[in-house]
């Protein structure tokens, strides 16, 4: 790859040697269309990048996203990857020439692919239960095992009922349980119910509006297979439960990209007093909010982007990717700013590569209770354990979860991302709510066990829940684990 770039970064035209690249770690290999969006790891879509530039500039977004705005500097990456050598050079200059319209294209060609090869899946595995239980037919040839498309599904769901138990007549994809619908609709299709439903659609659709016809009827098309059919499968939906696969293991990054500085104490400007510790850290003014400016450390710079927030008419940093917008001081434009942070870095490192950083994300929370001098609960708190801290314990041969936190104070649970708690609500009943975020502020947050919509959409609905380690003691929290098989039981670990 160093090679193909000709030993220099395409971003920045930085040299490259082979000790700032394979000791130092000055270059990062970088996805040319971010592997977020393209799920794309192949080396067509790979290159180099200065380390800084990559992290704190082109960040997540396409060459044409980050560079598009400064023309001259553009060109000059252009020209750069046109100098490529090799039999990708072609096709990474494509990539770095694509725009947010070829990116979706590209997207959705991917979609169209990946498609063609569910199909080819549901083959296999046809063919792999064929194997287990005698062949796809049987001796008289009638064929046993069936693969169905999704629009044969969809149809079916709706002739049968079905769709009324979790939404009002279509399929409601904002419940986890629509997945055990979706699997007794497919034990009811057989090959003759599959060709009756495309028969009266083909001459249904042509005749009059499908969504008007009586043939929408649930019993017309496909009867209920037994007395009281519905009441039945409403019950038994009732007390599904969605499992999901939750992670114990100890990977992912150890801390935050961003390196903090010395520590630094203000004083409070309201009172004079000396106030909490501060550290300084640099970040790009484009991906600040407004309640930042606050606080940047630089008065002057302060005041500068403040006035030309006042000169554009807006509150909404993101002006500043434009380079035109940018505020200036004594005609140098401003790009980065330092802000203060109240951050409880710890240090990586030593000597001269001593950093100073934040933890990228925390593997657990361990819940302790706080003991009375009778041995009595008054109070829960957290403990959050850091990646970086998890991985320290297991390179120690230490417990990850630790149970030991000395006298007046005992282990209730840990804590982590996809667990499942079992609560009180306010009119006395309990509910089953997922864990989805284990912040360091020890306010956790969870769901409806069920619940299947995005993060926006449940916190416009006003059920995204938080709680503290002692509002969880409050509501009687018991933590579960699900087995194999579907059953909750009881956890304390």
């Amino acid at each position: 790859m160093a090679r193909e770039c000709a030993w220099k970064c395409p971003y920045t035209g930085k040299g490259i040697d082979i000790t700032q690249l394979l000791v130092e770690s000055q270059f990062d290999i970088e996805h040319i269309i971010p592997l977020s969006r393209s799920l794309d790891d192949s080396y067509l879509n790979k290159t180099l990048c200065y380390h800084e530039e990559n992290r704190n500039v082109k960040k997540n977004r396409t060459p044409y996203e980050a560079y598009s705005g400064d023309e001259e500097k553009y060109a000059k990456i252009l020209a750069n990857v046109s100098a490529f050598t090799g039999g990708s050079a072609s096709a990474k200059l494509r990539r770095f020439k694509m725009t947010p319209e070829e990116v979706e294209e590209q997207l959705e060609n991917f979609t169209t692919s990946q498609l063609n090869d569910t199909r080819y899946a549901s083959k296999l595995a046809s063919r792999y239960l064929g194997l287990l239980y005698g062949g796809i037919t049987d001796r008289n040839g009638k064929k046993r095992i069936n693969t169905v498309s999704g629009g044969i599904t969809a149809r079916c769901r709706d002739f049968s009922g079905l769709n009324n138990i979790l939404g009002n007549g279509v399929k409601n994809r904002n419940d986890h349980r629509h997945h055990a619908i979706d699997a007794i609709v497919l034990a009811l299709i057989d090959s003759k119910t599959v060709q009756k439903i495309t028969n009266i659609i083909k001459t249904v659709e042509n005749k009059y509006a499908f969504a008007e016809s009586k043939l929408r009827t649930p019993e017309f098309i496909i009867p209920p297979s037994w007395d009281n059919f519905h009441n039945d499968v409403a019950d038994l939906i009732g007390k599904v439960m969605a499992s999901h696969r939750r992670s114990s293991r100890v990977r992912g990054a150890l801390h935050a990209e961003s390196i903090y500085g010395k520590e630094h104490i203000h004083p409070d400007w309201k009172s004079g007093k000396q106030e909490k510790a501060y550290r300084h850290v640099r970040k790009d003014l484009s991906d600040l909010d407004y309640k930042d400016i606050n606080s940047i450390v630089d008065n002057a710079v302060k005041n500068a982007i403040r006035a030309k927030l006042l000169e554009l008419d807006t509150t909404n940093l993101k002006v500043f990717q434009k380079p035109e917008n940018l505020p200036e001081i004594n005609g140098i434009p401003i790009k980065r700013v330092r802000i203060k942070q109240t951050a409880n870095a710890f240090s990586i490192g030593s000597g001269k590569s001593q950093r100073l950083v934040m933890p990228a994300g925390y593997h657990h929370l361990a819940i302790v209770a706080e003991l009375d001098k009778n041995g009595k609960e008054i109070k829960w708190t957290g403990e959050p354990v850091s990646m970086f801290k998890a991985y320290e314990r297991k390179s120690n041969n230490l417990p990850l979860i630790k149970k030991e936190y000395g006298e007046n104070r005992r282990f209730k649970f840990s804590l982590t991302q996809k667990d499942v708690i079992e609560l009180d609500n306010e009119d006395g009943s309990r509910d089953f709510y997922l864990i989805r975020v284990i912040p360091d502020s020890l306010q956790i947050s969870f769901v409806h066990l069920n619940d299947a919509r995005k993060q926006t959409d449940i916190k416009k609905a006003r059920e995204w829940y938080t709680a503290y380690p002692d509002t969880l003691r409050k509501r009687n929290c018991q933590k579960y684990i699900m087995t194999p098989l579907g059953i909750l039981r009881r956890a304390n670990d």
